[in-house]
């Protein structure tokens, strides 16, 4: 059991960091789920953005069990075929996170791209509106007789 050590500190610190994303990622929701923007795409985003992360922490636990785990069961450790295997499986799962974390780092940039693009062009069109405003108070100022001197 002395050499299973470092499997059972590094299962708990992922087990820990699991614990911390969940939570911290489900007071961001609370937080922000109450707003109601009328943006259905900032609404599809936070969401899905929800989903991906919880997923991405329930997955972390799995991994932080799975290593002290396969470092502990005496089955895995002494079949080569099953201690293959069960490792392989345990850095496909690894791999899947990491993909995963990629995934969301690109869906979180097309958001902001996308919003950056819409605010954009929300800027674009109210300053239209107040050149616009500016044209016709200074066509309302030109034909406005001069005032009198009286």
């Amino acid at each position: 059991m002395g050499d299973s050590l470092p499997a059972i500190i590094v299962g708990g610190l992922l087990l820990l960091a699991a614990a911390i994303m969940a939570w911290s990622q489900h007071r961001l929701w609370k937080r922000t789920s109450h707003h109601e923007t009328g943006d259905s795409l900032a609404q599809r985003h936070a969401r899905r953005r929800y989903f991906r992360r919880m997923q991405i922490s329930l997955l972390i636990a799995v991994e932080g069990v799975a290593i002290p785990l396969g470092d502990w069961l005496p089955a895995i450790r002494q079949n080569p075929a099953i201690f293959a295997l069960y490792w392989l499986g345990v850095l496909l799962l690894a791999c899947w996170i990491g993909l995963l974390a990629v995934g969301d780092l690109a869906a979180t940039s097309a958001y902001g791209r996308a919003a950056r693009s819409r605010l954009d062009q929300e800027r674009r069109d109210l300053e239209a509106q107040v050149a616009q405003h500016r044209r016709q108070q200074a066509t309302q100022r030109r034909t406005l007789p001069p005032p009198s001197l009286n």
